[in-house]
């Protein structure tokens, strides 16, 4: 156990057995500015989720987002907050808030999205109603890496927790004073943000639509409300698709030469959305983890171009498994699934076997063709139209086989990446007529085994 029950009011939770000033530099800043956000929506949902597995009730979130007037037009973010109807911060999840790293965690956390508040923003302030049998209780708790904290060797100050009279239980989490200047913050609106959480977690919402939670979001300036938007049923895409496929593990030959097929398999799930073309940017293919879209996704879409659209149609494709969720690391999103290189020279960073990356990449190609023809046959046409090029410009076929050439690649990147591989090759091979030549130039004609060494030096 990182902390010792129970917690005293006005008490700093401080680690036993670790020093946050070592973990802070161990574990790295998102570069996602808005991740704290995405972890406080993300534990929302989970409290939701938990609840309603206890009774049936229909979740609520409301995100306020709070700026300061400034001298120029545009306003100053100061603060904003998510609050939640969930299970709330019992005991057994405080607990869990409280322990680093901790593999028993709901939902594959690890205890570590608590850090990323802590590098955003000066404090962050967290108050919760929870029942406990037929009592309830609050409890308020401040996160933050202030000098006070680290002086104690914690990042959680907790405030009190107290009975009180029967409330619905949920969350607030407010955080307080960006660390350093963001536009991404100064420029965020209740309908930017709505933009921004329709992306992120599409895969959760379109799995959960029909008990979608109510989400608000409210945008203030000096506390007056400037507007306010809500996430409904009609903006979230039903699923047009979906197809279920059984990947192998892969392991290593007993020589350690060979990569070979399990007997094992494990079930992916293919969530494929057909959207609007001025509903959807884009063409896009992602994994999921955990119910969040990674942004990104070690595998990518080779069935179509970003920019193409069939009739009006944009293609989305969420890729989702339990192999995914029990291969993300504590850098969430931050995947650790081996490619066939990697699995083959650095196995000891994973397990004996595993899902290897193109195995993932082929079973999705090969699916996606299959669930959609109409993108088969556009996909055939950029094949076509690459093929013509070979013709055209004389292309040799091994040369354009080792170019890495995308979908989205038109003709001139295409033509671009082909010469400078050929410009490779024949540089590799004058490299090495040169070096014949010198080879030769450097034998000695009065040695016994001239005659020797002048014919193995002509073949090579």
């Amino acid at each position: 156990n990182e902390t010792a029950m129970p917690y005293s009011d006005n008490t700093y939770v401080s680690a036993i057995g670790l020093l946050y000033d070592g973990v802070l530099r161990d574990v790295k800043k998102n570069r996602n500015a808005l991740q704290p956000i995405f972890e406080a929506i993300t534990n929302a949902f989970e409290a939701i989720r938990i609840k309603e597995r206890l009774l049936n009730y229909t979740g609520e979130i409301n995100i306020k987002i709070n700026a300061s007037e400034t001298t120029t037009e545009k306003p100053e973010f100061h603060s904003l907050s998510v609050s939640d109807n969930g299970i709330g911060f019992n005991e057994e999840e405080f607990e869990r808030f409280n322990t680093y790293k901790d593999y028993n965690k709901g939902f594959h956390n690890l205890g570590t999205g608590r850090l990323q508040f802590t590098y955003f923003f000066d404090n962050t302030v967290i108050n919760s109603t929870f029942q406990e049998g037929d009592k309830y209780f609050e409890r308020e708790f401040i996160v933050s890496k202030n000098k006070k904290f680290l002086d104690n060797n914690a990042i959680v100050f907790h405030k009190y927790c107290k009975e009180v009279l029967q409330k619905p239980t949920g969350t607030t989490v407010t955080f307080n004073t960006l660390l350093e200047p963001s536009d991404m913050y100064n420029s965020m609106t209740d309908e930017f943000l709505k933009d921004i959480i329709l992306e992120r977690y599409m895969h959760f919402l379109c799995h959960y639509r029909k008990n979608l939670p109510i989400i608000d979001i409210e945008y203030y300036v000096q506390s007056k409300l400037i507007s306010k938007t809500t996430i409904r049923k009609a903006d979230v895409p039903n699923i047009d698709k979906t197809e279920l496929i059984q990947l192998p593990y892969s392991k290593l030959s007993i020589d350690g030469k060979s990569i070979q097929k399990s007997e094992r398999k494990e079930e992916f799930t293919i969530d494929a959305y057909k959207i609007q073309q001025e509903k959807l940017d884009k063409n896009k293919l992602s994994l999921v983890s955990k119910g969040e879209i990674i942004e990104k996704s070690p595998i990518t879409l080779n069935n179509l171009a970003e920019g193409d659209n069939i009739i009006g149609f944009k293609y989305l494709f969420l890729v989702s498994s339990e192999y995914i969720n029990s291969r993300d690391t504590h850098m969430r999103g931050d995947l650790l699934i081996p490619s066939r290189d990697t699995f083959a020279n650095k196995r000891n960073l994973f397990a004996s076997e595993e899902i290897i990356l193109e195995d993932i990449q082929e079973g999705v190609d090969t699916t996606i063709d299959k669930l959609y023809p109409e993108i088969k046959e556009v996909k055939q046409k950029h094949i076509a139209n690459l093929d013509s090029l070979k013709k055209m410009f004389l292309i040799n076929e091994d040369t354009a086989n080792k170019v890495n050439i995308s979908i989205n690649d038109d003709e001139k990147k295409i033509l671009e990446k082909i010469y400078e591989a050929e410009a490779k090759k024949i540089a590799s091979v004058d490299a090495n007529i040169k070096k014949s030549f010198d080879s030769l130039n450097a034998l000695d004609t009065t040695t016994p085994l001239y005659s020797e060494n002048l014919q193995r030096e002509v073949e090579e």
